[in-house]
């Protein structure tokens, strides 16, 4: 899954979460989900549900599927 919007999710931790708060309680690390907040990671639908639940936010306002490279590189054709 990628992220839609880094600015929707720090919106939607402000006040609850921070980072490193966000990642424990998801059981990730503070470095993995500051990649995913900076567009260099993807995640797997499992954690952007995780995310979704903490932040009491539906998944799909937050995350949106990856294209694998195979996709990827069917859509470039």
């Amino acid at each position: 899954m990628t992220l839609t919007d880094p600015t929707r999710l720090r919106q939607a931790m402000t006040g609850k979460h921070n980072v490193t708060t966000l990642a424990k309680e998801i059981g990730r690390s503070r470095g993995f989900l500051v990649m995913i907040l900076g567009g260099k990671r993807t995640c797997s639908q499992e954690t952007a549900t995780a995310i979704a639940t903490a932040l009491d936010i539906p998944a799909d306002h937050l995350f949106r599927p990856a294209l694998s490279a195979k996709s990827s590189a069917t859509e470039r054709k």
